[in-house]
């Protein structure tokens, strides 16, 4: 009675084994999957960047450091910059807020629009190019209210808030990059 008790018992440590081998690897591959995608967007910026950049005669965007408004009202942080959400994944280039959903999306200073479109793992996405090689990235929304080339300002509404891109809910990525190299947004970003 005993041997087959150990027996039973033996046999579901080897099914939690073997369950737990199966998460692991998902994980593996959701981590290297988000790599893929920082890639691709890396990808995606180094192109963008041999466009002419935006002139902008107000206030250069690298004097506004602490001083820009946040793209969001309402919002919760999430995840922080730099942030390692799970053990192997590449460090978080950006802040992600959780937001209502229909939520508004503001630019954070005046820009170009330089994308505006559906981005593997971001979602609809929207990227501002500010002039002297710094842009801002705004992922994960539901509506885009912008086109590229389109010239917006500090404030405008540029998208809604939504959950495109794989996020768990109602959700928006947000960037800040000096040419292609991530800056801590929350640098930028007035104290609240």
């Amino acid at each position: 009675m005993q041997l087959a008790k150990l027996e039973e018992e033996k046999q579901n440590r080897e099914k939690i084994a073997k369950e737990l081998n199966v998460r692991g690897k998902s994980i593996n591959n959701e981590i290297l999957e988000k790599k893929k995608y920082q890639e691709l967007l890396l990808d995606k910026l180094l192109e963008l960047s041999k466009q002419d950049e935006f002139q902008y005669s107000g206030v250069p965007f690298k004097d506004l450091k602490g001083k820009l408004a946040y793209p969001v009202s309402s919002y919760r942080i999430i995840t922080r910059f730099g942030q390692i959400a799970e053990r192997g994944a590449p460090p978080y280039d950006g802040i992600l807020f959780s937001l209502e959903e229909g939520s508004d999306i503001r630019a954070v200073h005046n820009a170009r629009v330089i994308f505006s479109d559906w981005f593997r793992g971001y979602g609809f996405m929207i990227i501002l190019d500010h002039g002297g090689g710094y842009i801002s990235i705004y992922g994960n929304n539901k509506e885009l209210l912008v086109n590229e080339n389109d010239v917006v300002n500090a404030g405008d509404v540029i998208a809604k808030a939504g959950d495109s891109g794989g996020v768990e809910g109602i959700r928006l990525y947000f960037s800040i990059r000096n040419k292609t190299v991530p800056e801590n947004p929350q640098t930028w970003l007035k104290r609240q």
